[in-house]
């Protein structure tokens, strides 16, 4: 008897993840991150989605090991909350006048998709306007 393995796939396996993270941007009953803006606003999310999109979260989360950390960040709540958005939906409106200080936050948290080099061409981040 030979050991025959048979794979199975989810054809909209990318689809389903990019709505199950659509939809934990709108839910916050399953939070365990408080990020806090330089303004005092806080703003819930999971650790999950913010270490699969930033090495900054990822290695910071995996250092510190604390069920729901509180983290402070030297940025303004729009800013935070933008890049939150985009970490979670692919996609966020910045201010033009913002972009500078925006893609500099982007960068300081090595969020991929948002980084100099990603920005150069090729796949990435467009610019819709």
């Amino acid at each position: 008897m030979t050991d025959v393995k048979l794979e199975l796939m989810r054809g909209d396996f990318n689809l389903h993840t990019g709505k199950t993270f659509s939809s934990l941007f709108g839910d916050k009953a399953f939070s365990d991150v408080t990020l806090v803006s330089d303004d005092n606003h806080p703003i819930q999310a999971h650790k999950v989605i913010l270490s699969s999109g930033s090495q900054f979260f990822r290695d910071m989360l995996l250092a510190n090991p604390h069920p729901h950390p509180l983290v402070y960040l030297r940025a303004t709540q729009v800013h935070l909350a933008s890049l939150v958005k985009f970490l979670y939906l692919g996609q966020c409106q910045v201010d033009q006048e913002d972009i500078e200080t925006f893609l500099k936050l982007a960068r300081e948290l090595k969020v991929e998709g948002l980084t100099q080099d990603e920005l150069g061409g090729g796949e990435g981040t467009e610019y819709v306007e």
